[in-house]
């Protein structure tokens, strides 16, 4: 089936790059510049939505549509909440695929993250405050910004 998709999508123009498992998928991740991953929840090291936080992490707010033979609602439900952006049950018609890869990429980038933290600091990007162990920090007027920049 990947080979089929593989065919498809660069008829269609996009540009492939096709993993074998979870391990590659993590590999890959951090080496490549993509704008959308399709998924399979059966790969033969595990389950492909556990990597859905890895990826996010190495490429923030990649939509990610997971394609699998597991249809039933409770699947579908799981992969959604464990953080797919969309779910399509094979098997599916190929067009559908496509329209489904249209509608990912129309939307726009997720949002920026509103803080970070690295131990006990938390920054709060809105409102330009940070946190030490829960106590207030005092910041010069840039001390966010430069925080921002450390933390980021």
């Amino acid at each position: 089936m990947a080979g089929a998709m593989r065919t498809v999508l660069e008829r269609e123009g996009y540009v492939v790059d096709h993993v074998a498992g979870l391990a590659d998928l993590r590999e890959a991740a951090r080496l490549a510049n993509s704008d959308v991953v399709l998924l399979d929840r059966a790969l033969p090291d595990g389950d492909g939505v556990e990597a859905i936080p890895e990826l996010r992490q190495c490429i923030p707010g990649i939509p990610v549509i997971v394609i699998t033979a597991r249809a039933e609602v409770e699947d579908r439900v799981s992969g959604l909440d464990l953080g797919a952006d969309d779910y399509l049950a094979k098997p599916f018609a190929m067009e559908e695929l496509l329209a489904r890869l249209r509608a990912v990429l129309r939307r726009p980038p997720a949002m920026a993250p509103t803080g970070a933290r690295v131990g006990q600091l938390i920054l709060h990007f809105g409102n330009r405050e940070a946190t030490v162990g829960g106590q207030p920090l005092e910041l010069r007027r840039r001390g966010p910004l430069g925080l921002g920049t450390l933390v980021g």
